[in-house]
């Protein structure tokens, strides 16, 4: 969005945005700049459901930011994207160094989608959330998930996509694995009361 030709803040470095229950984010194209390297957009009440306008709102914002995407260096919201075709937005933001995302639980993530990442040769930290994934037979897999500068990783989901995503993944400089698990869906809510685990979890792994 412009004003009278302009943009508001042009000299916009980092934009930090907070959201508490019942904020807009329609104001989001008002902070877009010519020289943003930073976008870090929160929700800050973890245990209530984000509005489902926000990620959308932020969807659209990194549309409206790809004339700058080559200068953007982090990207940090934890916002649930509604549509896979997030990560091929994000693959034109190619100085990116830290990306943190997540996918709305109804939304499917196939290696296609992944894939879009190796574009990030820069990218030393990922942290992503995704509740479901879709993988096809191992012999269409035959392009690796390549993150070159790749240290810390951190990923909530389900334990087996975490392995099938390693599989086929090449990390060649990781030195931290975080996983915060996820338990399916399918289980019986008597099972887990009887189990008395937590709804997630996390373990760390530090390779050397």
């Amino acid at each position: 969005m412009a004003f009278q030709g302009q943009h508001l803040f042009p000299n916009l470095h980092t934009v930090t945005v907070n959201l508490f229950s019942g904020d807009s984010t329609a104001y989001l194209p008002l902070l877009l700049s010519s020289r943003l390297k930073i976008i870090q957009i929160i929700n800050r009440n973890p245990y209530a459901s984000a509005d489902y306008m926000w990620g959308d709102d932020v969807a659209l914002f990194l549309m409206q930011i790809q004339p700058y995407a080559a200068q953007i260096e982090c990207l940090n919201t934890n916002l649930p994207s509604p549509k896979p075709s997030f990560f091929a937005s994000v693959a034109s933001f190619t100085r990116l160094k830290e990306l943190k995302i997540s996918i709305a639980q109804s939304t499917s993530i196939n290696y296609t989608d992944l894939l879009n990442l190796s574009k990030l040769e820069h990218l030393t930290d990922l942290n992503l959330t995704a509740r479901s994934f879709t993988w096809h037979s191992e012999g269409l897999h035959t392009t690796p998930l390549t993150l070159p500068k790749l240290c810390y990783l951190s990923i909530c989901c389900l334990l087996g996509d975490l392995t099938k995503l390693l599989l086929l993944s090449d990390f060649p400089v990781l030195t931290n694995l975080i996983h915060r698990f996820m338990l399916p869906t399918s289980l019986h809510p008597v099972a887990l009361s009887v189990l008395q685990w937590p709804q997630s979890g996390g373990c760390h792994w530090g390779i050397r």
